[in-house]
């Protein structure tokens, strides 16, 4: 009886609630909307949510803030609380839920229920390393739930392609005694391998050239993982997280050396990805991956042999089994794969091929993306220290030389983050924020090939955290001692919301913008969440309600 009206139930205890919530808050049941279920919302990392049922053009005058909770973790350096990853109507021994989790610098992960900002349920996994600027010492990675190699899928109408909501959110916990509901998988064929480095390039493993790890799984077949929650600690263990109340749905296991400074946690086909930078604790930069559908699993490395591995999100993947990423400076030689864009087989992390621009550092992870739906070549952009954004081709990311991208653009400063969507009119566009705004490019076909156009630019932004899509509306948000989240219409650039003094922490490097359903999330320094959204009730008859 309880779970009849989620709505009414909600409405009739907001009036209980700490003076943190405000009724607009209201239970969010039924919402629809893409999934967000990793750092970059998807496997591609566009950071793209297609579709959502109530964020659009025409709702945006009602976008308001929603509610925020102050959550007990300490920030290590500029990590405090990774992006947040969702879960909507969700079925479980206590009924429909919808939660937001969200992995902690000092070793936590916590579950809020994203309708009214509750905290569900914590857990932290003991003591952190030693702190420092290079090496923050904590957990840094982030939490994540399972993606798909598939390109999300599209839908009729709707501006953006469409989507719909990814994944079923269900139950796998055998001992919740719900009702489990199955999650379909995506997949495509492999496609050929590019030329490869030659002679003396690394393999799978670093500097040694090893082939593939033994014991890794045969392929897509095996069975299904848990839907759980997925979450890497200082040292190194991999935890599987019920999502429903954070016990252990497997027990943990060994992934990472202790103390390193990871990014980009995601689970793909069984199969754990992770990326280290900065040499932190000794480990060495490069691609971690495990099958954790095996009973005794090996881990895989490829290692840089020099600079760490760019951007907050880690590697990128294509629907052709490829991992995609970027590095940063440091030896740069034939066996040392600094500044440079490098593709990777899944599973095994095999080297394919790579792109270098000279001794520049990429700045950015990279996304992928097809310009037509089914376009056996996928475009990948990734960004540079030398102020361009680069398109490369998964076919031959550089050409014979290594160094012919198909495309470059030059915005006038390094981006530090991407995102690609596409419009309703076929239009796809690569957004990137930099120190100083948000650049919205066009990629327009002209002769067979890509190029880029400069369509917009915002506002003066400080160090903009973002840029985030979500149903055509693009969001970002200022930081420093007082930070602004803006939302734009992403075709004109134009100005649609902004949230003036209402966040009073400054935003971390750690705390980029997550959406879905109708609500978007982002955290502070002081490890503050904030949500904001349409809410389902106005505001009028909300405070009627709370009276």
């Amino acid at each position: 009886m309880r779970n009849i009206s989620r709505v009414a139930l909600v409405t009739a205890s907001c009036a209980l609630l700490p003076s943190v919530f405000i009724p607009l808050a209201q239970a969010q049941f039924g919402r629809g909307g893409g999934a967000w279920n990793t750092a970059g919302a998807d496997a591609q990392r566009s950071s793209w949510a297609r579709t959502d049922t109530r964020i659009n053009s025409t709702s945006m005058p009602g976008f308001a803030f929603l509610w925020k909770v102050k959550l007990a973790n300490d920030a290590k350096q500029q990590y405090a609380l990774s992006p947040a990853v969702m879960v909507d109507s969700y079925i479980g021994y206590r009924g429909f839920r919808s939660y937001v989790f969200v992995g902690g610098a000092s070793n936590n992960v916590m579950a809020l229920d994203s309708d009214i900002g509750r905290m569900e349920w914590t857990k932290n996994f003991g003591a952190t390393g030693q702190s420092s600027a290079a090496c923050p010492g904590g957990m840094t990675a982030g939490v994540t739930r399972t993606a798909t190699l598939a390109f999300p899928a599209a839908a009729a109408g709707g501006r953006g392609r469409g989507g719909g909501r990814g994944a079923a959110s269900g139950v796998s916990e055998p001992e919740a005694g719900a009702i489990t509901i199955g999650q379909g998988r995506q997949g495509g064929g492999r496609a050929p391998a590019p030329p490869g480095r030659g002679p003396g390039a690394p393999g799978a493993s670093g500097a040694a050239g090893r082939g593939p790890a033994p014991g890794f799984g045969a392929g897509r077949g095996g069975p299904r993982p848990p839907d759980a929650v997925y979450a890497v600690t200082t040292d190194g263990m991999l935890h599987t997280l019920y999502i429903s109340n954070g016990q252990d749905a497997k027990p943990p296991v060994r992934f990472l050396p202790a103390n390193a400074n990871a990014s980009g946690l995601i689970l793909i086909d069984n199969v754990i990805y992770a990326t280290t930078s900065g040499n932190c604790g000794g480990v060495s930069n490069g691609v971690w991956a495990i099958d954790t559908a095996e009973a005794s699993p090996t881990v895989a490395h490829w290692s840089t042999n020099g600079g760490g591995v760019a951007g907050s999100v880690g590697a990128a993947f294509g629907p052709n089994e490829t991992v995609y990423v970027a590095t940063g400076d440091g030896e740069y030689s034939p066996t040392a794969l600094s500044d440079s864009v490098v593709s990777l087989e899944t599973k095994t992390l095999k080297m394919k091929d790579y792109f270098t621009p000279g001794k520049s550092e990429f700045t950015s992870s990279p996304v992928v993306f097809e310009m037509k739906e089914g376009d056996k070549d996928q475009l990948i952009a990734a960004a540079n220290k030398d102020g361009k954004v680069y398109i490369l081709s998964s076919e031959s990311l550089g050409g014979a030389d290594h160094k012919t991208p198909l495309a470059s653009a030059s915005i006038g400063a390094a981006a530090h983050s991407l995102a690609s969507w596409q419009d309703s009119a076929g239009t796809r566009w690569i957004l990137a924020g930099t120190d100083g705004n948000v650049t919205a490019l066009k990629v327009t076909m002209e002769n067979g090939k890509p190029s880029l156009q400069t369509g917009w630019t915002s506002r003066a932004l400080t160090s903009p955290v973002g840029p985030v899509v979500i149903n055509g509306i693009v969001f970002a948000a200022s930081t420093g001692s007082s930070s602004v989240l803006y939302g734009f219409d992403g075709e004109t650039g134009k100005e649609l919301f902004n949230s003036g003094s209402t966040i009073s922490g400054g935003l971390t490097h750690s705390g980029a913008i997550s959406g879905s359903a109708g609500q978007l999330y982002l955290s502070t320094a002081d490890s503050t969440v904030y949500a904001f959204g349409i809410p389902l009730v106005a505001p009028d008859l909300a405070a009627k309600t709370t009276n």
